[in-house]
């Protein structure tokens, strides 16, 4: 038997697709599928959105603080009974009456120490880093996502890669067993490839338990139940990229990203409109230093029937009295007028409240400024590991050619009696090392490829080095 080219085509499969786990009648489930059904059911998604919300309806009730108050009032009672008043000349009032009241009135700001456009400059900041929040939370998720599917496709290609090596190793097996028995091979290589043979055994059900634990950690993820039947459908994966070997492309490469990523990214965005919310919440906490001007005005009538009223013993009570309603007619007033409010004393409170909204505001500067410098630097990481994908990609796709020839001569001169068993088993390690190698090359490169739309902040970033 020849263990060749003609063995060798049991990879060929694995560069093409991954699906070699597909089960009939299962749910096809491609990468962008996988993002989109996150991107409704994540929780941290969930979150933000409804963080999101609350501060939308925190902006509008920001709004509702320019508007005037309106109360309204009114009552009916009855009175019976003595009434002893000593103001000017004693008197006895006896008397019994009834009769109902309505009042109307407003209050409009008018000066509060422009504490409510702070306001709402400050919650108009909050909702729009809210909102920027909830965009990065999104493509957090959608890498989240991307990689844990990509490692379920590694895993899947690392089964096809070690099913066929157990595939190689079982042939061979047989082929030394039939040939220990007539003479022609000895017993040692018999048992030792039947050593190799059980080691890849086991290699194969590893790769097999790493495959159906990567993806229930990604059915998880996407908020689905386990143990749904799904195929896990390949991405087109680069096969041939180039590096950016010129330093000063490099560099020019860095800067132009950079700028890209400070301009995208709403993570650092999100933070520059918190620092600017609390800076706007110190002019919110300083507003009480300033006198408060309201606009007042009241509008209301009152009405009463007197059953009888006494003074000292003298009826009183006049001989016609209009209706209820006829009195809370005619007896309307109203005043209007303005109010001013000047908190003299506070016991330090205003103090304090500046001097805490000034240090958070302070902290919120900070906390920008980091991320500024946190997006350069991540930038510039993933420009470093974007190269090491490139050069790892180059790097396997030659040893995986080396080792694909040498394993064919290996065992073309083993047939002949020209190579020990040791030297051959080595060259079919070597092949499935490379193949391994190259495997996971292609995923790290895919998954750079996803790393770099994350760090630019832009869903149509370009992925330098690719072809």
């Amino acid at each position: 038997m020849n263990f060749g080219p003609n063995h060798l085509a049991l990879f060929l499969p694995l560069f093409l697709s991954a699906g070699a786990l597909a089960q009939t009648g299962s749910r096809a489930l491609t990468l962008d599928d996988s993002i989109a059904i996150a991107m409704k059911e994540a929780s941290t998604v969930l979150k933000a959105d409804v963080d999101s919300d609350v501060r939308a309806e925190q902006l509008i009730q920001s709004y509702l603080q320019w508007l005037p108050n309106v109360t309204a009032q009114a009552n009916y009672n009855a009175s019976r009974g003595k009434l002893f008043v000593a103001t000017a000349a004693p008197a006895l009032i006896d008397g019994s009456s009834y009769g109902s009241n309505y009042q109307i009135s407003t209050v409009l700001n008018l000066f509060n120490g422009l504490s409510d456009l702070s306001n709402y400059r400050s919650i108009k900041d909050k909702k729009l880093a809210a909102d920027r929040t909830f965009e990065r939370a999104k493509e957090q998720v959608a890498l989240d996502v991307a990689q844990s599917f990509l490692q379920v496709i590694l895993d899947a290609k690392l089964i096809s890669i070690a099913e066929a090596n157990f595939k190689i190793s079982q042939d061979r097996t047989k082929l030394l067993e039939a040939q220990s028995q007539v003479g022609a091979r000895s017993l040692a290589d018999f048992f030792r490839q039947q050593a190799q043979t059980s080691a890849d055994e086991s290699a194969l059900i590893s790769a097999k338990n790493r495959f159906e634990t990567d993806k229930i950690v990604l059915l998880k993820k996407l908020r689905m139940d386990p143990r749904e039947a799904v195929t896990f459908v390949e991405p087109v994966l680069a096969q041939n990229v180039q590096p950016v070997q010129n330093p000063a492309i490099r560099d020019q490469e860095i800067s132009n990203l950079t700028e890209e990523a400070l301009k995208r990214r709403a993570d650092y965005d999100a933070s520059q409109k918190i620092a600017e919310a609390t800076r706007e919440d110190v002019n919110v906490a300083q507003a009480p230093y300033y006198p408060r001007l309201d606009f007042v005005a009241t509008y209301g009538a009152l009405s009463r029937k007197f059953d009888f009223q006494r003074v000292n013993g003298v009826d009183v009570a006049p001989a016609e009295e209009d209706s209820l309603g006829q009195q809370l007619e005619d007896h309307a007033n109203y005043t209007y007028g303005l109010a001013m409010t000047w908190n003299i004393f506070d016991r330090g409170l205003t103090r304090s409240s500046v001097s805490v909204a000034r240090g958070i505001a302070y902290r919120a500067k900070i906390d920008s400024e980091d991320y500024r410098n946190q997006v350069v630097g991540e930038v510039k990481q993933m420009i470093n590991d974007r190269d090491a994908a490139v050069q790892q990609m180059q790097t396997s796709q030659v040893g995986l050619r080396a080792a694909q020839k040498a394993f064919e001569v290996s065992s073309g001169r083993y047939e002949v009696g020209a190579l020990s068993f040791i030297d051959l088993s080595a060259a079919q390690i070597a092949l499935f090392q490379a193949q391994t190698n190259f495997a996971q090359a292609t995923i790290s490169y895919e998954l750079q490829k996803r790393a770099t739309v994350y760090v630019l902040g832009s869903q149509a970033a370009p992925v330098p080095g690719s072809h």
